[in-house]
């Protein structure tokens, strides 16, 4: 329980819009969600914590759409080869609905969301309702 609170009520504050948070890319689950390593947080348990890149949507991985699918596995190749074990700096970290952080996401001074939006394997997403037809044409 204390590390959920930690997680929800003190890591976002740790990295504002003043406060930059530097730490290492430990997984990536699709174009717009990473796993991050902890272990330099002083009192925090937890080791990884997952992350949502601020600002865009990405295909899904495990959608039954084969178009989608594809798509999102691109996605998540190009984001891996891109900060996959590499050092990342998180501005503006917030929670989103899920518990996950919501996070600008900076590698080597290149907005990571600008990169997957000009990839066009992501779009820009602000918390509104998805279109299921933004990556399945089908649907």
């Amino acid at each position: 329980m204390k590390n959920l609170v930690f997680t929800l009520l003190i890591l976002p504050s740790i990295c504002t819009a003043t406060e930059m948070y530097q730490t290492q890319v430990t997984k990536v689950l699709d174009g717009d969600t990473i796993h991050i390593y902890l272990g330099t947080i002083p009192f925090q348990k937890m080791k990884e914590i997952s992350v949502r890149i601020d600002g865009i949507n990405s295909p899904e991985v495990h959608s039954k759409c084969a178009i989608e699918k594809e798509n999102g596995l691109n996605a998540k190749k190009l984001l891996s080869d891109k900060i996959l074990d590499k050092t990342v700096t998180l501005v503006d970290c917030t929670n989103d609905k899920f518990a996950r952080w919501l996070c600008k996401v900076d590698y080597n001074g290149e907005d990571i969301s600008q990169f997957m939006l000009k990839s066009k394997l992501a779009v820009e997403y602000h918390g509104e309702k998805k279109d299921p037809k933004t990556w399945c044409p089908t649907k």
